[in-house]
């Protein structure tokens, strides 16, 4: 179990485009961070088991997003009076035997703003912070098998499921919302017995899901930065 505070300095608008939003400073950031958790090998070391909890309270939460100040679209910081992060974490890992492995993780998070009173007056006190999805979940197997060569053959594979989220501190805004997404990847790796070389074949997202890694509302317009869909690929590394 642990306890510790942490703290981030106010400032000044990073990039200010006049006077007036130069002049609107945020003040500093305090965190109270609670963790909870155990470590434990289990089955002759074979299984792995780490499991945590953490509640993390904020004063004076900096959240940074883009307005519309005198007519131009400029990156804003300001405080959010009070914010609550808490959250559990699992994390699993199986040797199955010599030459299979699985792991396998959980994270689960309530991440909200206690009390937040935005521009123009906005009560957006309740609603979850940006980027937090309630619950993700991973896996992935990996497969290493001597080849009579002394060569070792590699297969693996990973899945990640994330759960739907908002981009933004605003929650009625379907343009800043991002659904559900799940998406895989997988390789065939050859290394020599030296591991000067190593040859691989990869998959990424191959399930071709199309899900953004940034929704940024810049008044009437949406700036989304959407993640490549099946990418395939080979890998050729030479140590010297």
């Amino acid at each position: 179990a642990s306890y510790n505070q942490g703290y981030k300095s106010g400032g000044v608008q990073f990039t200010a485009t006049s006077i007036d939003l130069a002049r609107q400073t945020f003040d500093p950031e305090e965190i109270d961070a609670y963790e909870v958790g155990i470590k434990s090998d289990l089955l002759d070391d074979r299984l792995r088991l780490n499991a945590s909890a953490f509640f993390y309270e904020y004063s004076d939460l900096q959240q940074q997003r883009v307005e519309i100040i005198g007519g131009a679209p400029s990156a804003v910081t300001r405080n959010a009076a009070q914010a609550e992060i808490q959250g559990v974490e699992i994390d699993v890992t199986w040797i199955a035997t010599d030459e299979l492995l699985f792991r396998f993780g959980y994270n689960y998070l309530d991440a909200t703003f206690d009390e937040f009173i935005g521009t123009a007056g906005a009560d957006l006190s309740g609603n979850p912070l940006p980027n937090s999805p309630e619950h993700t979940l991973s896996a992935s197997v990996d497969y290493q098998k001597r080849l009579p060569n002394d060569w070792t053959l590699g297969l693996g594979t990973d899945w990640f499921w994330t759960d739907d989220q908002n981009y933004d501190v605003f929650t009625d805004d379907p343009f800043t919302q991002q659904e559900a997404y799940d998406t895989g990847q997988i390789r065939v790796t050859l290394d020599s017995p030296d591991d000067r070389f190593n040859f691989t074949l990869y998959a990424e997202n191959v399930t071709d899901e199309e899900f953004t890694n940034s929704l940024v509302r810049r008044s009437s317009e949406v700036l989304d930065t959407v993640t490549d869909g099946t990418r395939y690929g080979a890998r050729l590394r030479v140590n010297f």
